[in-house]
């Protein structure tokens, strides 16, 4: 194929997918090449900044990368690409600039009027919750709490079809690390469900919560075993599992067993939890003890 004779918009989407199938190929040096030579041709192109992007954070190179990033944009890439620029920020401690990449979601929340999440699914917008869980996560980091509060001031006031009560008990919690009115309002939500909806997440979360009130390890770790997961619950909750367990063995202060926990759960979540999910599970304190784990993962 003579590339010389493709229109500019079909040589964009050829570098492209080349440094894709090179990406998945786990041919690295060959993918950032690729995306290396087509920034060059196409210096504005979000797809191909955000290829080149993610090929200097495999490498370290984190100023890069955000300079790749500020030419990506949610109305070119969609918001699942707007997050994960905001979990390399947040895996990098740039908690400020994760803040930024996410406020077009925001702003688009806020242009739109409402937060019904088959309302939002169908524009190609995460769950409100979702990025709130990005946004508490980067506030609570950052030690700027007021960043959070805020939003869900406005969320309350400006969009219909949205309960903030929950999403406030836990940024409460994130902030006091007590706990305890989070698990009392899961106690009486698991008994108002109906016992065939999915409850997975929601068991799952009253269990790490009550491991951090056990006494003993054998007790805590009873608490975690005890939950039964099915086919209609997400398959990474037994990851979450994974990840309490050795919080637990590191608060009883048995590392041999934190660390051989941890060498499970880097196999199936090698980025850490996203954002929300720390922020939901409480497990932000924890991952950020494992943060230099997977920073000292990426090299030139």
């Amino acid at each position: 194929m003579d590339r010389r004779r493709l229109a500019d918009s079909e040589q964009e989407l050829w570098y492209r997918a080349r440094g894709i199938v090179e990406f998945h190929a786990n041919h690295r040096a060959r993918a950032r090449e690729i995306f290396e030579e087509g920034v060059g041709r196409f210096p504005t192109s979000g797809w191909l900044n955000y290829g080149l992007g993610q090929e200097y954070e495999a490498q370290g190179r984190i100023d890069e990368m955000a300079a790749c990033f500020r030419y990506v944009h949610l109305d070119r890439v969609g918001s699942p690409t707007v997050l994960a620029m905001a979990r390399y920020y947040y895996l990098w401690n740039r908690f400020e600039l994760g803040q930024r990449v996410i406020q077009s979601i925001f702003d688009r929340y806020y242009e739109l009027k409402i937060a019904d999440d088959m309302f939002l699914y169908m524009r190609g917008l995460p769950m409100f919750d979702e990025s709130f869980g990005y946004r508490a996560t980067f506030a609570t980091l950052a030690g700027k709490l007021d960043q959070a509060r805020y939003e869900l001031e406005r969320a309350r006031s400006e969009l219909s079809d949205l309960g903030v009560d929950r999403l406030e008990l836990d940024l409460k919690a994130t902030n006091t690390r007590n706990w305890g009115p989070v698990l009392a309002d899961l106690e009486s939500l698991l008994q108002s469900l109906d016992a065939r909806m999915p409850t997975g997440r929601l068991r799952m979360k009253r269990a790490v919560l009550r491991v951090r009130a056990a006494t003993t390890v054998e007790a805590a770790i009873a608490e975690l075993d005890a939950v039964r997961l099915t086919a209609s619950d997400h398959a990474w909750l037994e990851d979450i599992r994974t990840l309490a367990r050795a919080e637990a063995y590191r608060r009883f202060t048995m590392e041999d067993r934190e660390q051989a926990e941890l060498a499970k759960f880097w196999l199936h979540q090698a980025l850490l939890f996203e954002p929300n999910h720390a922020f939901n599970f409480g497990l932000i304190d924890y991952q950020e003890t494992l943060k230099p784990h997977y920073q000292s993962q990426r090299h030139p």
